[in-house]
């Protein structure tokens, strides 16, 4: 899950124990480490969302990183969601890419 991602989530009230912990395991992926970003991406998504979060303002601030304003956040999800329906070729799929975020 890209940053821009998970802070619409977040403005949006939806975000979940697994996104923070996706989004985690993705810095991880592009060599990107903190201690807290360690211990997030091994947590479990049934972990107390409260700790999942604190961990996740640590790794902000470990990292330097800057809330983005909501329109940015926005843009993104919507551009990625676009490339999401041009890859479907199942009009079915569509309906269930993200639903909950509209």
């Amino acid at each position: 899950m890209e940053t821009n991602h998970l802070f619409y989530k977040i403005h949006k009230g939806n975000v979940t124990v697994k996104d923070y912990i996706d989004w985690s395991r993705g810095l991880l992926s592009k060599d990107i480490s903190s201690p807290s970003v360690n211990i997030l991406s091994s947590c479990s998504p049934h972990d107390n969302i409260f700790e999942i979060e604190s961990y996740f303002n640590r790794e902000v601030r470990e990292l330097a990183i800057k809330q983005p304003a909501f329109e940015e956040t926005a843009r993104a999800y919507i551009a990625f969601l676009a490339a999401k329906i041009l890859e479907t070729d199942d009009h079915k799929q569509i309906y269930q890419l993200d639903g909950q975020n509209f």
